[in-house]
């Protein structure tokens, strides 16, 4: 078999060179993709290509499409990358598997190994022992097909069980793995910590929450992967973004489904510290779930400072910027911002720089919602008022709080006025979808200090 390999830096070339000629490949190396490109059209027998991808853009190009045209051919990515990032950057090109700067004998042949010609897989899980004769990989028995999604967490695929015969699809999340500088000790805590708190988070089950089915660790390389059920559906950042025909109490009920899966996560002692419309799906029944939920961001966990997961910053709470020891609180913060969005279109707290940002966040309060839409219902902006509080102790405490609010005012809006008089007392009406709904402007509502 022909071995073409295409790496730029002189004695890493030489030195994988010389393994694969020691496994009885015929080599083929040069350091420029054009000559990659015409070693390619001139060399029918090539069944295995390893290159790097300093060329940037040619490169990836160039292993896309000649994955894309020859699908049975083998290709190693050797990135300058970590881990994570190299996997995801390996699997962007359509790689079978990489290799991680700086590279050694050992490396390149246990990447071979793994990639053997006509090999059955091995049967022991792990990242490691993953064959590669395809564009998927192999997560412990996780077939790996594409990329759904990445994130400052992690990189998410569309997986299939390699055991199961039923072709049922899950979504597989690769976390970030603890910092390379720190200690192997350190790394182990770390990851025998997740998992004890993976542990946790796994045994939540409800109706508004993606199911944690799996998790572990990948033997070789130690990089923790969850497995959760397959979501078909939109994010709500799609529902906001795209403007899309949802009425006031759709979106109400959207938020109430939040909160009820919120509850539910809080009963379990597990903050979520990530909520935002990216992790919240929902199927074209308006029907929620809240998804990538922070088992490794238990309250009073070491975890999350060594794993640096802060959450994202318009949607953290004051006191996030300050400690990273938070409790539920924070999450309803993230909820307020997020009905905030749903019902008004907009965020609460924009700025050009994140130190700008929370600035606003601790100091600043948002836009009144009577000033976007002067007929926004009191009782809906005295409940956003509370869930956007800086200070905690004055925030709701509970999403059962939150939930019986919003529901006594799903009440009062689909109870009509009872008498002529009752119905002077408000001085706009909405239609949503067949009912009137009517809401009374009050000057203690118009001049609520929680608003500017």
């Amino acid at each position: 078999m022909v071995g073409l390999v295409k790496i730029t830096d002189t004695a890493s070339r030489e030195l994988v060179s010389n393994v694969l000629s020691s496994r009885r490949f015929t080599v083929r190396a040069t350091d420029s993709t054009h000559k990659a490109i015409d070693l390619v059209s001139t060399e029918e027998r090539i069944g295995l290509v390893i290159a790097d991808i300093t060329a940037g853009e040619p490169d990836r190009k160039f292993l896309a499409s000649l994955k894309e045209k020859q699908p049975g051919i083998t290709i190693i990515l050797i990135s300058d990358k970590q881990r994570l990032s190299a996997m995801a950057e390996c699997a962007d090109v359509g790689g079978d598997d990489y290799l991680t700067q700086p590279i050694d004998i050992k490396k390149v042949n246990g990447v071979l190994n793994r990639v053997a010609a006509n090999c059955p897989p091995p049967q022991e899980p792990g990242l490691g022992s993953g064959l590669m004769t395809t564009t998927t990989r192999i997560i412990s028995k996780y077939r790996l097909t594409r990329i759904l999604g990445k994130g400052a967490t992690g990189v998410v695929y569309l997986a299939r069980d390699i055991n199961d015969d039923s072709n049922s699809t899950y979504a597989l999340k690769l976390l970030n793995p603890p910092g390379e500088s720190s200690k192997e000790t350190t790394k182990r805590e770390i990851l025998e910590r997740f998992l004890r708190e993976a542990e946790t988070a796994s045994l939540l089950n409800h109706p508004n929450i993606v199911r944690i089915l799996d998790y572990g660790l990948s033997e070789e390389e130690l990089l923790p992967f969850i497995v959760m059920e397959y979501v078909r559906g939109r994010s709500l950042r799609y529902y906001i973004e795209n403007n899309l025909a949802v009425n006031l109490l759709q979106k109400i009920h959207i938020i109430c489904q939040i909160a009820e899966a919120l509850q539910e996560i809080h009963n379990s002692n597990i903050c979520h510290r990530d909520l935002k419309p990216e992790n919240i799906m929902i199927n074209e029944d308006l029907f929620v779930k809240v998804a990538d939920f922070g088992f490794a961001r238990l309250p009073n966990s070491d975890l999350t400072q060594s794993l640096d997961i802060l959450g994202t910053p318009c949607y953290m709470s004051p006191e996030s910027y300050s400690s990273s020891v938070v409790d539920s609180r924070a999450d309803l913060f993230a909820l307020g911002v997020i009905a905030y969005e749903i019902l008004l279109d907009q965020k609460p707290f924009t700025a050009g720089s994140l130190t700008a940002l929370m600035r606003k966040i601790k100091n600043e309060c948002p836009l009144g919602p009577h000033r976007i839409d002067p007929g926004f219902p009191e009782s809906l902006q005295l409940i956003l008022a509370k869930l956007l509080k800086k200070d905690r102790d004055s925030r709701y405490q509970d999403s059962k709080d939150v939930l019986a609010d919003l529901k006594e005012y799903i009440d009062e809006a689909l109870e009509p006025p009872k008498t002529a008089e009752a119905a002077a007392l408000f001085d706009s009406t909405e239609i949503v979808g067949e009912i009137d709904i009517q809401y009374l402007v009050s000057k203690e509502y118009q001049n609520n200090t929680d608003w500017r």
